[in-house]
């Protein structure tokens, strides 16, 4: 009788199913991601997971590969926009005519700081925070975290707070 562990391909054998995939791979990788190092990452993450994965299919490798490749090049993308969207609002915050250079370069320290201490916020704080800062009100911020309206105004109350007690110190 066949056990579990019979029926599922050995390491070494799951290796020599996914590697001949790895130039197409590339090929897709690339088309979809900013460097060919972010491609060769995303290539690398795929094997690694469908090689970790014990019921690996011979049949299915080549479809299991590729989505994989996508989604890891959707997911970088993703992380991409949002670390170069907060660059923009933490570096190229607005300058005021007159201001001195030394005002500006702590401006910009002081929001580096606070990206950090919001980052340590908890998670629905942080969603709640965001909303508001992108020019939401409270109740399209409620319908778009699908929360209550009062739930919202206690986020931002309490992570408000946060901030105010951490800038104390």
């Amino acid at each position: 009788m066949d056990t579990p562990e019979s029926l599922h391909p050995p390491l070494d054998q799951r290796w020599q199913l996914v590697l001949p995939h790895r130039e197409h791979l590339l090929v897709v990788a690339r088309r979809r991601c900013a460097s060919s190092g972010d491609a060769e990452d995303c290539v690398h993450d795929a094997l690694l997971r469908a090689v970790c994965y014990a019921a690996l299919e011979p049949s299915r490798v080549a479809a299991l590969l590729t989505a994989l490749v996508l989604r890891a090049a959707a997911d970088q993308a993703r992380r991409r926009h949002v670390e170069h969207r907060g660059r923009l609002r933490l570096v190229l915050l607005p300058v005021q005519v007159g201001t001195a250079p030394e005002e500006a370069a702590l401006d910009g320290a002081e929001a580096r700081w606070l990206a950090g201490e919001v980052r340590r916020l908890p998670h629905r704080e942080r969603d709640v925070l965001a909303c508001r800062a992108s020019g939401l009100d409270p109740g399209q911020t409620a319908r778009s975290l699908r929360l209550s309206g009062k739930a919202v105004e206690s986020a931002f109350t309490r992570a408000r707070q946060r901030l105010r007690d951490r800038a104390a110190r």
